[in-house]
């Protein structure tokens, strides 16, 4: 397990901006954000945009630095299906070289780390891997996983629920890592 601890206490402000996004201002704090709070998703109309984080030092690459970025969309226009209700919250985790900026394959575990260290550990319980969605090389090579994604599902109500059955992905729960 990678341990982010002293990375969190630097990037402290940046954390609790990337939370005070995705959740309302009661989750901002500097303890966790307990999921029977029933913190309510920020959903308005015009605050739909992507929220980036980072980027930041990577723990397992001396060269790598990671870039988190949440999208927070409601589940009926993403999955095409207009009888659900609630919000979705993807989270990718992209991996760039520090001074190349060429794209670099995401460490798993590292990328798991940090969407538990953000989301804290009751929020991050309910967090399904998506696994990686995007890739790079030039056919010759292996192919470079670049881009891990994670899922949140929240009804209206802001309590974290498992994937609807028109959610086709193949996920894994972030718990079983």
């Amino acid at each position: 397990m990678v341990d982010l601890r002293p990375l969190i206490r630097k990037h402290h402000a940046e954390i609790r901006a990337f939370r005070r996004y995705l959740f309302t201002d009661a989750a901002d704090s500097t303890t966790t954000i307990a999921a029977e709070d029933g913190l309510a998703m920020i959903l308005s109309g015009e605050s739909q945009t992507l929220q980036r984080f980072g980027p930041v030092k990577s723990l397992t690459d001396r060269h790598a630095q990671f870039t988190i970025v949440a999208d927070v969309v409601e589940q009926a226009v993403m999955l095409e299906d207009d009888q659900l209700s609630g919000s979705l919250l993807t989270f990718s985790v992209a991996s760039h070289h520090r001074q190349l900026r060429s794209r670099l394959t995401v460490n798993l575990e590292e990328a798991v780390a940090w969407i538990r260290a953000i989301l804290g550990p009751d929020w991050s319980e309910h967090v399904y891997a998506g696994g990686a969605l995007s890739t790079t090389g030039s056919g010759r090579g292996p192919q470079r996983l670049t881009t891990q994604f994670f899922y949140l599902f929240i009804t209206p109500a802001g309590v974290p629920h498992n994937p609807p059955a028109t959610f086709r992905l193949a996920t894994t729960p972030v718990r079983d890592y």
